[in-house]
C-alpha cells in the first residue's frame, strides 16, 4: 500500500515535471559537448560581470540604445531619400517648364524682331519723333478740353 502510494505520487511528479523531456534535452546537451570536445572545437566561457573589463560593461549596456538610435537614423535617412526623389523630380519637371518657356520666348523675339524689320522698313523716311509728339498733342489737347468741361 505504501510502495503503490509512492509509486503513484512519484509518477505525478515527474509528469508534473516534465522529467523524462528534461533529461531527454540533458543527453542531447551532453552529445553536443562530447562532439565539440572531439573536434577540438572551444566551448565559450562563462564569465562573471564582475570580470568583465569596465569598456565591455559599458557597451554592453550602451548596445540597446546604440540600436534604437541606429534604427532611427535608417528610418529617418530613407524618409529623407524618399523625400529627396521627390523634390528632384519636382526640380526636373520646373527644369523643363523653364526649357519650355525660354523657347517660347525665343519664338516671342524673333516674331517681335520680324516685326520690328517689318515696320522699319514700312516707316523709312518717317521721322518718328515728330510724329509722335504731334499725336502726343493731340492727346493733350483732347484731355485739356475734358478737363475744363467737368
Amino acid at each position: 500500500m505504501i510502495e503503490s502510494r509512492s509509486r503513484r505520487e512519484f509518477e505525478e511528479i515527474m509528469a508534473e515535471r516534465d522529467v523524462v523531456k528534461g533529461l531527454n534535452e540533458l543527453d542531447q546537451l551532453v552529445k553536443e559537448a562530447k562532439l565539440r570536445m572531439q573536434s577540438g572545437e572551444d566551448a565559450p566561457l562563462a564569465q562573471g560581470l564582475h570580470e568583465l573589463p569596465p569598456e565591455q560593461l559599458f557597451l554592453a549596456h550602451l548596445a540597446p540604445v546604440m540600436k534604437e538610435a541606429e534604427s532611427k537614423l535608417e528610418a529617418d535617412i530613407s524618409h529623407m531619400e524618399a523625400e529627396n526623389m521627390q523634390l528632384l523630380h519636382s526640380m526636373r519637371q520646373s527644369e523643363d517648364e523653364v526649357d519650355k518657356m525660354a523657347l517660347e520666348l525665343a519664338t516671342v523675339i524673333k516674331d517681335l524682331e520680324a516685326a520690328s524689320d517689318v515696320m522699319g522698313h514700312a516707316l523709312d523716311g518717317v521721322n518718328m519723333k515728330a510724329e509722335i509728339r504731334t499725336v502726343d498733342e493731340g492727346i493733350d489737347a483732347k484731355d485739356t478740353g475734358r478737363a475744363s468741361r467737368l
